[in-house]
This record gives C-alpha cells, sequence and structure tokens, in this order.
C-alpha cells in the first residue's frame, strides 16, 4: 500500500506541473469551472426559494442534494482525469507499455494523479456545504452522510471503470464519458421528481440516484435501515460488474497491431 501510495504521489508532481505549463489556459479552465457552477448555484437558489417545498424537499435540503451532485463529479474530475487520456494509449498501443508494469494498471489510466484545477473548486464547495450542514443536521447523519459519499465515489469509479472497458474493445472513450456526464445531470435534482419506471432505472440500474440523493437523503434522516444498506450493496456490485468487464476486455485486448 505504501509503495503505491508513493507512486501516486509522484503522478500527482507530475500532473500538477503538466498542467500549470499552460498557465493561461489552467486559469480560463478554473475560471470557466467557477463561473459555472456559480450560474447554476443561483439558479438553483431562486428555484428552490420560489416554492415552499420541491417534492417534499425544503429549500436548504434541494440546495443540499445539488451541492452533493456537485461534491461528487467534482472529486471524480480530481481524481479520474486520466480517463480522458486514455484512447490515445489504446489506438497508439501505449496501452502495451502499461499493462506489463509491476503496478496495477488502474493507477495510470484510472487516477494517474491529482487534478490541481478541480482542487479549486471543489474547495469552494466543501466550505459552502459544510456550512448548510454543520450545526443544522445530527453528528450521525453527517456521518452517514460522509459514508454513502464514499460509496458515491466507489461508483463513480466503477463508472470510469466502464468507460475503460468500453474503450479497450472499441477505442471509444470520450463519447461514453459525454454520455456519463449527461445521463448524471439528471443527479442535480432529487430523484422524487421522475416517474417510475425511470426513477428505478437511475437510481438502481444506472445507479445515478444512490451517488447523488442518498447520501443527502441519509443526511436528512430519510432513509430506513434497508435504505441504508441498498446503496453499499447496489455499490458493490456495481463495481465488481465493472471489475469483471475490465478483465473481459484485456482478455479481448488484441495489442497494438493485432
Amino acid at each position: 500500500m505504501r509503495h503505491y501510495l508513493y507512486i501516486y504521489y509522484l503522478l500527482s508532481i507530475l500532473s500538477i506541473k503538466r498542467t500549470t505549463q499552460g498557465q493561461t489556459g489552467a486559469f480560463l479552465f478554473t475560471l470557466g469551472k467557477f463561473v459555472r457552477f456559480a450560474m447554476f448555484f443561483v439558479f438553483i437558489y431562486f428555484l428552490v426559494t420560489q416554492s415552499s417545498l420541491l417534492k417534499g424537499y425544503t429549500a436548504s435540503q434541494a440546495l443540499i442534494i445539488l451541492m452533493t451532485f456537485e461534491l461528487v463529479n467534482s472529486v471524480s474530475g480530481l481524481l479520474f482525469r486520466e480517463v480522458y487520456r486514455f484512447r490515445p494509449l489504446v489506438v497508439s498501443g501505449g496501452l502495451d507499455g502499461v499493462l506489463v508494469k509491476p503496478i496495477h494498471p488502474f493507477m495510470l489510466v484510472l487516477l494517474g494523479g491529482l487534478d490541481i484545477l478541480d482542487a479549486f473548486v471543489l474547495a469552494i464547495q466543501v466550505i459552502i456545504i459544510s456550512y448548510l450542514i454543520i450545526g443544522t443536521y445530527s453528528w450521525s447523519g453527517i456521518l452517514l452522510f460522509i459514508f454513502l459519499f464514499v460509496n458515491a465515489t466507489i461508483i463513480m469509479a466503477a463508472f470510469h471503470i466502464l468507460a475503460l472497458s468500453i474503450g479497450v474493445l472499441t477505442t471509444t472513450v470520450d463519447q461514453i464519458m459525454m454520455i456519463l456526464r449527461d445521463v448524471s445531470e439528471s443527479g442535480r435534482f432529487p430523484i422524487e421528481i421522475y416517474k417510475q419506471p425511470f426513477r428505478f432505472v437511475i437510481t438502481f440500474i444506472i445507479p445515478i440516484g444512490v451517488m447523488m440523493t442518498f447520501p443527502a437523503k441519509g443526511l436528512f434522516g430519510m432513509l430506513s435501515i434497508g435504505g441504508v444498506v441498498a446503496p453499499f450493496v447496489v455499490g458493490v456490485l456495481f463495481l465488481a460488474g465493472n471489475m469483471w468487464l475490465w478483465k473481459f476486455a484485456l482478455r479481448r485486448y488484441q495489442s497494438w497491431g493485432g
């Protein structure tokens, strides 16, 4: 474990150096993230404050669900940005060199070091959601929120493993990530606003609701014992399924020129 942590530390240093080489581009990218987040936050704030309830949620609760969505996306960008650089590895044959290295390939194709640009936005989001929940909700609720948020991060990792697996099989990664990003937009709002069977699909089949809404529902005390256990079961099964798909894709991988 210490060996992998040291490798991840080195990869993060390299990632930060690579990112800060183009200072103008990095600044504009970060500024764009701040502007996008600020505009949508203001939009949601005025939307929910103009009505007393949104499918049973108060304005502050709806804002917490929005902030949970933004946090999951920011952590995803912070940890898994390397997935967007995976296709050139497959097309050029560089994946061969990754697979023969004496470390797990996910260190290089899934993690690859922290993305410092997402860290700035994430810090602001953590401050905002901390302001919204600390002193308002119980510490047991906050602890459950943290556990469910970790589970959401694991599910997001599984989605990225799915994209990598499809990338090995078809050399298509960017389009899969665009589809994932578009589908995940449904998690900006409480899943109760959607009708069946779509709500069931985005909760348990494509577990967007488990990622985005369930941590906040745990914080609000809206989950039964079964409702607390179910997200972790879904997370484990979804991760296991995509790990199996990754191994299947590697067995079908024909290498460069294969």
